[in-house]
């Protein structure tokens, strides 16, 4: 291992020979990295998570791509072990990165296993046992074997990471699929087999050996393969391959490698491009997601839903279509509920319980791609919701690694009860006692949120007897922290310039929002300019004249009695007096008549801050007599031999004057009288 330097972003070029036309769509899509700040925890609270749309789904923590070892991101996986503690894997398109989660809220980047060959948009990763498996779409990339145990003991991390074995027995290959519980592979979508299911022993991760292929039904763009135990006795105990195979749902007996048998080929109304699937539990329903058939019929995010329960003939029996437009990308299921990367929609909790009648719907949601849910490939590439902690990992795109918690799905892991040792915040009062038969005893329950940070906290109360009939109850209880108050200064804007069309001062109105407080219920707000208190306000808005010059604006929310509450926002704001300025001629100038009585001569303004026509226009006054306005920056005036005063001032569109005035003196002299020279004949006369 090495010490981990980040490279920086580059552009992958894709092998035209590899891209299929869903590819290519895709990379029409592409985005570069965007540049975000990594997050710590951040509560969903009324439908918002920081910046991201959410629902039912805390963000723990947001490690941003460049943070993980730079690129774009794809797929992502997870892995538990050194002890149960809890990995995330992360495909970019540069390598794999890997982050210890175990402390979800403080996620540390271990280090990144580069690209075998060359950058790839696509990647694909998946573990057996210890050890993670690693496939590209890059040309010659083969299949990367990484010992996963590695990981529990990085002294200083991140460090540059190497193979622990590789597999060339392919070049590309768009996914892998793993079935952890026969210990073999299969790369799909590669340059062999016809693109269909490349098989291969890893049961001795270090030495992947070519098992088998099946390529009767050509090109596999992902797959779920599984030691069948569902509902068709025929075909139980035997490996079943569910296959995406782009217009079709196609099974595969795969128990013989050197004879696998297509058992069904099903295609159904409405595809485009049949892309990724899981199981449900109980193996008699398949979720499939279509990745082109929200762009090419317009229709929102569409789930179709399976009954497998016939291997030779499974049947479509309907489909959920989600409230947003968002494509939809991978999915796995967990208990009753399947998680969903829909791209620019997201993390996509749905509720499964009522699959036998197709009739799904949206428990929880997390979006990373919050400008909008468009049908386009950017966003949530994958999510892996098999943690035993419950915690949820979604790979973006553009935006990085997020670790997020579910708030309203069951536990996946209840503890049947805690201690006080386990939750300090809570305590009961009595713990014990004696209640007579058909009486009741209260229980006072005590919460205490001090050094909490803000979220939700849950447990689970025993309440046991001595009676044998009476069961032991349990009592769910949960704590809700709130972010404390605050006060935001909306409007105007810190920095923001304002004009004094008067040249003096503008009355504008500061608003403001208040975050866990509500005004007037629960107290009032005073604002401070230039340091002076302007008294309590009772709603979100106040009125405030300030004058030319720079101003420092305060706000800080007070409860009733007046005591402060909260962090003081405070910003700056700028006033520039309009004005005017006579250019032409300079005060103080003398003009001559060149004709002895007049001249005709222009008077050139410069209106600093002010705009003509749009603020108004301005007034000229040749000794004190209005010669009318002015639309422009200059007009023109004839002057006599003498001393005259010119005024301008500034006037507002309905010739209501403004403050600025400016005035100048000129002379105006006679020039020199015309002289002429009279030339008479002599005529000389010789007599």
């Amino acid at each position: 291992m090495d010490t981990l330097t980040m490279q920086p972003y580059q552009e992958e070029t894709e092998g035209a020979e590899n891209l299929t036309p869903r590819m290519q769509a895709f990379l029409r899509d592409k985005e570069p990295p965007q540049n975000l700040q990594p997050m710590g925890f951040t509560a969903c609270v009324s439908g918002m998570a920081g910046s991201y749309p959410c629902e039912n789904v805390d963000l723990l923590a947001f490690l941003p791509l460049a943070t993980i070892g730079g690129g774009n991101g794809n797929d992502s996986w997870g892995w538990t072990g050194c002890g149960n503690r809890e990995f995330a894997l992360m495909g970019r398109s540069s390598g794999t990165s890997f982050v210890e989660i175990t402390d979800p809220v403080n996620p540390i980047y271990l280090g990144n296993l580069p690209t075998h060959t060359s950058n790839s948009t696509w990647r694909d990763i998946k573990t057996y046992n210890d050890y993670a498996f690693i496939v590209s779409e890059a040309s010659g990339h083969g299949m990367q074997v990484f010992d996963l145990t590695q990981l529990c003991n990085i002294p200083s991390p991140p460090v540059t990471f190497s193979n622990s074995a590789h597999y060339n027995g392919f070049g590309n290959a768009h996914n892998l699929v793993i079935n952890e519980d026969s210990g073999f592979a299969y790369g799909v979508g590669t340059s062999t087999c016809s693109g269909g299911l490349h098989m291969v022993n890893i049961q001795n991760p270090l030495s992947p050996t070519n098992a088998g292929c099946f390529s009767s039904d050509g090109y596999t763009h992902d797959a779920q393969c599984v030691i069948y135990n569902g509902p068709d006795t025929q075909h139980q105990g035997k490996e079943i391959c569910f296959n995406s195979n782009e217009d079709t749902l196609t099974i595969v007996d795969v128990t013989n490698k050197a004879a696998p048998a297509q058992l069904s080929r099903t295609g159904y109304a409405g595809s485009a491009y049949t892309h990724q699937g899981w199981l449900t539990e109980d193996q008699v329903y398949f979720l499939i997601d279509d990745e082109l058939d929200e762009q090419s019929f317009g229709h929102n995010t569409r789930t179709y839903v399976w009954n497998v329960s016939n291997l030779d003939s499974p049947v479509l029996i309907g489909h959920y279509t989600s409230p947003i437009g968002a494509i939809d990308h991978n999915q796995y299921v967990r208990g009753n509920y399947v998680f969903q990367a829909n791209y620019r929609g997201g993390l996509r909790i749905l509720d499964i319980n009522d699959v036998a009648n197709a009739n799904l719907f949206e428990e929880a949601y997390f979006d990373i791609y919050p400008a909008n849910n468009n049908a386009s490939f950017n966003g949530a590439w994958s999510t892996y919701p098999y943690f035993a902690s419950g915690v949820v990992i979604i790979s973006g795109i553009e935006q990085g690694l997020f670790i997020v918690q579910p708030t309203s799905l069951p536990d996946p892991n209840p503890a049947p009860c805690d201690t006080p040792a386990d939750i300090p915040w809570l305590s009961v009062s009595p713990a014990s006692g004696a209640t007579a038969e058909g009486g009741s005893t209260a229980v006072t329950v005590i919460f205490d949120s001090v050094g909490l940070t803000p979220g939700e906290y849950t447990a689970s109360l025993c309440i046991g007897s001595n009676a044998l009939t009476t069961p032991e109850l349990f009592v769910p209880v949960s704590l809700t922290v709130a972010p404390p108050p605050e006060i935001m200064i909306t409007s105007p804007l810190d920095g923001s310039v304002f004009t004094a069309v008067n040249g003096a001062n503008i009355t504008t109105t500061i608003a403001v929002t208040t975050p866990n407080f509500t005004v007037p219920d629960d107290g009032h707000w005073h604002l401070w300019v230039d340091g002076v208190d302007t008294g309590p306000a009772y709603d979100y808005t106040q009125s405030v004249t300030l004058t030319v010059g720079t101003h420092v604006i305060s706000a800080q929310l007070q409860y009733p009695d007046h005591t402060p509450v909260g962090p003081v926002d405070t910003i700056q704001v700028e006033v520039v007096g309009a004005d005017i300025i006579i250019l032409s001629p300079a005060d103080g100038a003398v003009l001559t008549a060149t004709n002895g009585v007049n001249i005709t001569t222009t008077i050139v303004v410069t209106t600093p801050n002010f705009t003509i026509p749009d603020d108004g226009h301005w007034h000229l006054w040749l000794d004190s007599v209005d010669t009318g306005p002015v639309f422009g920056d200059s007009t023109t005036i004839t002057l006599t031999v003498g001393t005259h005063v010119i005024t301008a001032q500034l006037q507002a569109p309905d010739h209501t004057p403004l403050g600025p005035v400016d005035t100048i003196t000129v002379t105006v002299v006679a020039g020199q009288e015309p002289m002429f020279t009279v030339y008479l004949p002599i005529i000389l006369r010789n007599e």
